[in-house]
């Protein structure tokens, strides 16, 4: 696990908001080509379901200029899968995807929001001939924020009419062999992350979910510790006449309170 092997890594993923990376490390002397996946356990758990996940190179006009974006999809749902739109510039994030993308062999390191490792893939790369025509032809635009929204909402409508042409000339990442297995038990006990109200001291967590609701919660007091101090934020706050649960989660600052009822549902598949 990058977490374990290379913890000077893990700053740079939790300053991402989401997304892909894709990273050449060297390990033991030797090349490591990692694709870094951060994204919600949803999308996650469907690569774990289905071994694999697609890349898609959709085509773009942008300024009277053609350009390629980058589409990464998790088959939750045949029509509407999961996605994560990556804009593509001429800079050395680009450069560094089509490089990895050339071997024949990489490592995928799945993270979810929380920047918590949760699964490792040896993985195989199937390129189709024409995408691969398609990235040895590609002009690439200068970066601005400008070209990047109209990048993201323009592969965005593509995706949304993609035929089964744009399927079949898809990027395969297909996901043969857990490198850490498939149940990872991740648990936290960092004091700061613990000393909110009503805290245990720790905290774990688990992909997949029978129970979620106490995953959900701890997970969403993360989040907000993010933004607020642990000394406003309570957790499972009970009256004081009756000893009955107020909400789930309270924040309580200067000027306002924040009241949370969270909501979640098992996310594992129920064969019956």
């Amino acid at each position: 696990m990058l977490t374990i092997l290379e913890p000077d890594i893990v700053p740079v993923i939790q300053q991402m908001p989401g997304g892909v990376l894709p990273l050449t490390l060297m390990l033991t002397d030797e090349e490591y080509p990692a694709f870094i996946v951060k994204a919600p356990k949803e999308y996650i758990l469907s690569a774990k379901i289905n071994k694999n996940f697609k890349v898609y190179l959709l085509p773009v006009t942008v300024e009277n200029q053609t350009t390629l974006g980058l589409v990464t999809a998790f088959f939750d749902d045949e029509d509407e899968p999961l996605v994560i739109r990556t804009p593509l510039f001429l800079d050395n994030f680009s450069k560094d995807l089509f490089r990895l993308l050339r071997n024949r062999w990489i490592n995928v390191h799945f993270f979810d929001e929380l920047s918590r490792e949760l699964l490792v893939y040896r993985a195989g790369v199937v390129i189709p001939d024409e995408t691969q025509k398609k990235i040895d032809e590609l002009i690439l635009l200068d970066f601005s924020y400008s070209k990047a929204s109209a990048i993201v909402e323009g592969i965005g409508r593509a995706f949304s009419l993609r035929t089964s042409v744009d399927d079949d000339q898809s990027i395969d990442i297909l996901l043969s062999e857990s490198v850490f297995g498939e149940e990872i038990f991740r648990q936290d006990i960092h004091p700061r992350r613990h000393s909110y109200h009503g805290s245990r001291g720790f905290s774990h967590t688990l992909l997949e979910r029978e129970e979620p609701g106490g995953y959900q919660e701890e997970d969403i007091i993360q989040c907000l510790l993010l933004v607020f101090q642990p000394e406003q934020i309570y957790f499972s706050p009970k009256r004081i006449y009756d000893n009955e649960e107020v909400c789930d989660i309270l924040v309580v600052t200067e000027n306002n309170s924040l009241i949370i009822q969270a909501k979640d549902s098992p996310n594992i598949v129920v064969v019956k």
